[in-house]
């Protein structure tokens, strides 16, 4: 075979092998979710490889790269030109969860203001996750600073819940279990009504409260929230 044809016949290949790689990457990720390079699998090839097939995709731009992360993304055009990555969706599936997995879950302010105990909100979210091994770090995702902490335990889809609210009670102002007024009865409230969409059980929580300070248990016991638990 002649020099050139060899040439001709690498080319062919490669681009066979790139579309290939773009059609597995449509039908795994989806458009405009972050693809992870850490979670691309395909056909056995090594990670250099992989990040030559996504440089020549980011090139024809069938593929757009998040920032200087090892995170990419495949565009949606519009009319009004084409719809960036949402960053909140990138810091998810880097330290919360994916398609098949929980490894992680929101704590302090962002938690406050999801349970409805704060309207304050946070521009630095905390994430308890596995993905962190110290106990405190600020990392950041594109533009936004996030506050990593390991988790107490291996975080699942199975105890997630558990663990979120367990924190919040931690974390939580000694005075909202003290005083009975309308203010903190209305704080119990939100953390019941989230006990209840949870489904968090007795059980559950009684697996995981040893893990936590003995001032949580205390709040724990003040508040009567054990009451609204399923078992």
């Amino acid at each position: 075979m002649a020099a050139e044809e060899m040439v001709t016949s690498e080319k062919i290949l490669n681009k066979n092998t790139t579309e290939a790689f773009f059609k597995y990457l449509t039908e795994n990720f989806g458009e405009n979710r972050p693809i992870l390079v850490e979670e691309i699998k395909f056909n056995g090839y090594p990670r250099t490889q992989i990040t030559d097939m996504l440089d020549d995709l980011c090139r024809c731009e069938k593929l757009s790269r998040y920032y200087n992360e090892d995170v990419y993304y495949i565009p949606i055009d519009t009319l009004l030109g084409k719809i960036f990555l949402s960053t909140k969706r990138v810091i998810e599936r880097k330290y919360i969860r994916n398609d098949t997995d929980v490894y992680g879950f929101y704590g302090g302010v962002a938690m406050y203001n999801y349970m409805g105990l704060s309207t304050l909100v946070a521009s630095t979210p905390t994430i308890y996750t596995n993905k962190e091994t110290a106990e405190k770090r600020k990392v950041q995702v594109g533009w936004c600073d996030v506050i990593l902490k390991k988790g107490r335990t291996r975080i699942t889809a199975d105890n997630a819940y558990t663990l979120t609210f367990l924190e919040v009670l931690t974390d939580a102002p000694e005075w909202w279990f003290r005083d009975k007024d309308e203010e903190t009865e209305e704080k119990m409230e939100c953390l019941a009504s989230y006990i209840n969409s949870a489904k968090i059980t007795e059980q559950s929580i009684n697996k995981y409260l040893p893990l936590f300070p003995d001032s949580t248990a205390e709040k724990l016991k003040e508040s009567g929230l054990v009451f609204y638990t399923g078992q």
